[in-house]
């Protein structure tokens, strides 16, 4: 079942729950022995591990009176995928050596002109790094 990305990187998006899905990683873990290893109280871990659980990124199952907490790599290789696929995208229509295509037509205080021909423009740099307004230009 393929979840949702956004709830995959909210849930991964803690540095808490994202050392949690480290150590679970390694191998599976009690609630007990990943709040030692994560050095975190108990109640926090649980929550944290409830939260993956319900975001699909871990399994738990009861023995005993421990629930033992299991990683789900699927969830990860489909993030890891999409990921990709974006950055493939932007490789091939966006990449570093790409130039940007202004519009052909602004529209400005309701009228259309070509933003080259419009002089009040011309300082505009699209990167907005080095690019100075006309304001501080004059001062």
């Amino acid at each position: 079942m393929l979840l949702p990305v956004d709830a995959l990187l909210t849930a991964l998006a803690d540095p808490a729950r994202w050392r949690l899905v480290s150590l679970l990683a390694q191998q599976p873990r009690s609630v007990g022995v990943l709040a030692q290893l994560a050095e975190a109280r108990q109640p926090q871990t649980t929550k944290h591990l409830q939260t993956l659980e319900r975001a699909g990124l871990v399994t738990s199952q009861r023995t005993g009176q421990r629930r033992i907490y299991a990683l789900q790599a699927t969830p990860l290789r489909d993030l890891a995928a999409a990921l990709s696929q974006l950055a493939d995208t932007a490789d091939q229509v966006g990449g570093p050596r790409a130039t940007y295509d202004r519009p052909s037509e602004r529209t400005i205080s309701g009228g259309t002109s070509s933003p080259r021909a419009d002089p009040s423009m011309s300082h505009i740099n699209i990167s907005g790094c080095r690019g100075t307004s006309r304001n501080s230009r004059n001062s």
